[in-house]
């Protein structure tokens, strides 16, 4: 057990020692006013990173690192770019965490006849996402593409180190759509009417995706 434990602790450590690193390699980069919330969210977020994954004993190590914190706040500043490559750093350490500790799921769809596809009649799949889903979860995370048709990369929680990009719009009838890799993604996945996709979102905006078929 208590080896177990010094492992642990070895590891809250090297995170500890690597925040601290992050945070002065950072000091320098200009932040706009509109990340600074983000900022904050983001430092809040990786302290949680690995309290979460630990026991009692190396989450006392933690808060006590956390207390060092605060005042350093201010001196990290980055733009959301270096946010994202910062937050696929903490995601890629082997600390035993799982995935799911640090996402937020935005919705599910339990999928329909439309969604998979009918090879009955020749249609191709396209996901049909509801619009109010689509136009508070989704939307918001793309604002920066003005292009009619926006791009999404999701990372797939099923098998990492895959992504899947997706064609997201409106269509003619006033509904939107994710095309492109949909169709792709239900063939691989072995997706049928009935099926259970679920999307989630890290601290910095992007996508991960779930299927339950």
């Amino acid at each position: 057990m208590e080896e177990t434990q010094g492992t642990a602790e070895d590891a809250v450590d090297a995170v500890a020692d690597k925040i601290a690193s992050i945070i002065k390699e950072f000091q320098n980069l200009a932040v706009q006013d509109q990340l600074l919330e983000e900022k904050h969210r983001m430092l809040e977020h990786f302290i949680h990173f690995y309290m979460k994954a630990k026991g009692a004993h190396s989450s006392a190590q933690v808060l006590r690192e956390e207390a060092k914190l605060p005042q350093q706040v201010g001196a990290l500043e980055f733009n959301l770019e270096e946010a994202k490559k910062l937050f696929d750093e903490f995601s890629q350490w082997k600390l035993e965490i799982p995935p799911e500790c640090v996402l937020t799921e935005l919705f599910f769809k339990n999928l329909t006849k439309s969604d998979v596809g009918d090879t009955t009649s020749k249609s191709f799949a396209q996901l049909y996402v509801p619009k109010n889903l689509a136009e508070e979860y989704i939307c918001p995370r793309l604002a920066d593409q003005p292009q009619p048709i926006k791009t999404l990369v999701a990372k797939d929680l099923d098998e990492p180190g895959k992504t899947w990009t997706f064609y997201f719009l409106l269509n003619t009838k006033n509904v939107y759509v994710m095309t492109k890799d949909w169709q792709k993604y239900v063939k691989e996945k072995g997706l049928k009417e009935g099926s259970k996709i679920i999307f989630k979102s890290n601290p910095v905006g992007q996508f991960f995706l779930r299927c339950e078929s």
